[in-house]
């Protein structure tokens, strides 16, 4: 066998097996990204939940103009209570340590991403070699 395809054959196996464990490592830290985020908005989504009789169905048929407005802006007002609880604590101590590092090391240069992880939009904005690794990852 040929110095070339032994090398191809070794990033390849190096590949499969870099998206095996990270493939592994999605699965719980998924849990764990899960249980910060009901964590994190138990306290807006409980205080829709405090309300029975809370409808924000904007959409909803034969409904007047002013209720589809009323409805929505109530909407946003959960939604925007929603994100900014979320945005709040996206720091340590709040957030989880051993997620960031994942996450920093799930994008990071010659980090193999698993098959169909990122969509189009964002294959289109990150460089990969050849193996399906990232290359030249920049820091905001």
């Amino acid at each position: 066998m040929n110095l070339l395809k032994q090398v191809t054959l070794r990033r390849i196996a190096k590949r499969q097996a870099a998206v095996d464990d990270t493939e592994k490592a999605l699965a719980i830290y998924d849990d764990v990204a899960k249980g910060w985020v009901v964590k994190v908005i138990k306290n807006p989504m409980l205080s829709m939940l405090r309300e029975p009789g809370l409808n924000l169905d904007f959409m909803a048929p034969k409904i007047t103009r002013e209720e589809a407005e009323d409805r929505l802006m109530k909407a946003k007002v959960r939604v925007k209570g929603i994100v900014e609880s979320l945005r709040e604590h996206l720091r340590p101590p709040e957030f989880p340590s051993p997620l960031i590092l994942f996450l920093a090391s799930l994008f990071k240069d010659k980090a193999y991403p698993p098959d169909n992880f990122l969509n189009d939009f964002e294959l289109n904005r990150v460089r990969l070699d050849n193996y399906m690794a990232f290359v030249d990852l920049k820091s905001p």
